[in-house]
């Protein structure tokens, strides 16, 4: 898998191979702003994947991967599970554990980040159903023999929404140095819940998210981009010069005053920069300092460059999404970049809940690829256990069918339909009739054996019914069916309209921002997604003078600098 990114990094890997020369001629740092721009079209990039592969044909894969890792250029093998269990960089950074469950060995994904030495608990198995019930409720929450019986008798309630309390990250600054998607998702959540984000940008080199649409009335602007907007609502913009030293030093003074700062420039570029976890908690003990990176800051692929579409190839997914026989498909855009800040989250908010009770900050490394294994567990443990290697197989599922989607009036419109058990099924084949009630189809066996004719006759079906009219008859049964939901769809649901998830915001220029509300709803601390996200370097100067204190000339001298850039 190779991503042609902008910069010099894509350059390098053209230069590497024999091509036309107006690939090697490309001023790749611009190529973004030219496809935007239409001077550079798909034939155009078609033709720079087609020199890459008789290239790329002379290699194995970890050869390859070594020397990118080396010149840091964005090619990534696309590993199977056997793969990652045998890798010596999973090995180095102890990516897997061995856990008992219940008299059985198991071999399972084990920590989602690196941090202090008793960060993590110790690797065991899945529990089984309640057995921590006393342990918790006893040794935990201090209840009484009596109480854990009365409460295991019943279900607990959701407790009433207790009206709106102070956000509950109030007066928490963080420093946000991170890059595109995975730092700033994590940041973003943050602000949601009432954090004070300065989020440090670059005229000298813009945030790739500020590329990336969709664009208000398909117009293509650096301050009007939905992915930016959407990671980056309630935050402030600081442009801020990292290659200066005095933008450095801007830098480490706001570090100083910081609670947490957050990071995802490539491994080591940070340390070079001096501002380094090291570096910033001489000044600053308690800070918590969290790095998010492809691959983690050891090991030896912790250089490897690239976005989670690459992510996804080295970290086993690609493999998976395809269909039987055919090139892996793999799941869409960059996967891991939205898989890792969700555990990025989790570690951040327990080590800032230790800091809470012990006064000490801590480093925290998280990888997005290993985050990424933890979505592959079942996986991982059965190939330890059986060796069967996974491979892709459509929408299908070794355990139920029918599992798949089927056509219906329209263009493009499809639904997912799955029957979960044999009871299911009988609920399906009787709305369904004709050849659905054959005795072939009775069993889990049977279907499996039959599927492709099962799923043609549930096609013919679905076709002449609209989307709508397929979830209705289904759903009223008991039968797990949706549409396959566009965006047209999404904004239209009448689920997601009831919970205000998309939120309209407004810029100064009058120009709309429509994002996703927070995904999580807390009754008596809700997420306020009142303030849209911010033109590159909008708050430069307020805040250096008002958190910082300088005055105008200072501010005008840096700015002449170069270091406000």
């Amino acid at each position: 898998m190779v991503r042609l990114d902008q910069g010099g990094r894509a350059a390098e890997a053209i230069a590497l191979c024999p091509a036309p020369p107006h690939l090697r001629d490309w001023d790749w740092c611009t190529v973004p702003e030219r496809i935007a721009a239409g001077e550079i079209d798909e034939d155009d990039v078609e033709a720079a994947r087609e020199v890459m592969v008789p290239f790329l044909a002379q290699f194995d894969r970890k050869s390859l991967m070594l020397e990118a890792t080396r010149r840091k250029v964005p090619i990534a093998p696309i590993n199977d599970i056997a793969d990652l269990m045998t890798s010596d960089h999973m090995d180095e950074r102890g990516a897997f554990a061995k856990v008992d469950e219940h008299g059985r060995a198991r071999l399972l994904p084990w920590q989602i980040a690196r941090g202090p030495g008793d960060m993590m608990a110790e690797p065991r198995g899945a529990p089984a159903l309640g057995e921590h019930n006393r342990e918790v409720l006893g040794g935990v929450l201090g209840l009484s023999d009596d109480r854990i019986t009365e409460l295991s008798e019943r279900s607990l309630a959701v407790s009433a929404y207790a009206g709106a309390e102070p956000p509950p990250f109030q007066g928490l600054f963080v420093l946000d140095l991170a890059w595109v998607v995975a730092g700033p998702a994590i940041t973003r959540v943050l602000a949601d819940f009432g954090a004070d984000i300065i989020r440090v940008e670059s005229r000298t080199r813009v945030c790739t998210s500020r590329f990336v649409g969709p664009f208000p009335d398909g117009q293509f602007s650096l301050e009007h981009s939905a992915c930016f907007d959407e990671c980056n609502t309630g935050k402030q913009s600081l442009s801020l010069n990292l290659n200066s030293p005095a933008g450095r030093e801007i830098a480490l003074e706001l570090a100083r005053k910081a609670d947490v700062v957050i990071e995802s420039f490539s491994p080591g570029q940070i340390a070079r920069w001096g501002l380094d976890y090291e570096r910033l908690s001489q000044d600053n003990p308690g800070l918590v300092m969290l790095s998010t990176s492809l691959m983690g800051q050891t090991g030896p692929y912790s250089g490897f460059a690239g976005y989670g579409n690459a992510g996804a190839a080295v970290g086993g997914f690609q493999t998976l999404v395809g269909y039987p026989g055919e090139k892996p498909i793999g799941p869409f855009g960059p996967y891991t970049d939205f898989i890792g800040p969700r555990f990025g989250l989790i570690v951040l908010l327990a080590a800032l809940d230790n800091r809470r009770r012990t006064g000490r900050g801590c480093y925290l490394d998280v990888s997005q690829v290993e985050t990424g294994l933890q979505m592959l567990a079942p996986q991982v443990a059965d190939y330890a256990a059986t060796c069967h290697l996974p491979k892709a197989n459509g929408n299908r599922s070794d355990h139920r069918a029918p599992q798949a989607v089927f056509p219906c009036v329209g263009e493009d419109q499809w639904v997912a339909i799955v029957a979960r058990d044999d009871v299911e099924w009988r609920k399906l084949a009787q709305i369904v009739g004709g050849d659905a009630l054959s005795p072939d189809f009775t069993t889990l066996a049977g279907r499996k054996q039959h599927e492709d004719r099962l799923e043609a006759l549930l096609a013919r079906w679905t076709r002449d019914r609209t989307t709508g009219e397929v979830e209705q008859r289904l759903q009223a049964a008991g039968i797990p069916v949706h549409r396959a939901t566009s965006s047209e769809d999404a904004v239209a649901d009448p689920q997601w309209l009831h919970q205000g998830h998309f939120v309209r915001l407004e810029r100064s220029d009058r120009t709309p921002s429509v994002v996703e509300a927070s995904r999580l709803m807390l009754s008596s601390t809700p997420a306020r997604t009142v303030k849209v996200a911010p033109f590159l370097g909008q708050d430069t100067k307020s805040i250096l003078r008002d958190r910082l204190g300088y005055d105008e000339d200072r501010i005008e001298s840096l700015r002449q600098a170069g270091a406000l850039q």
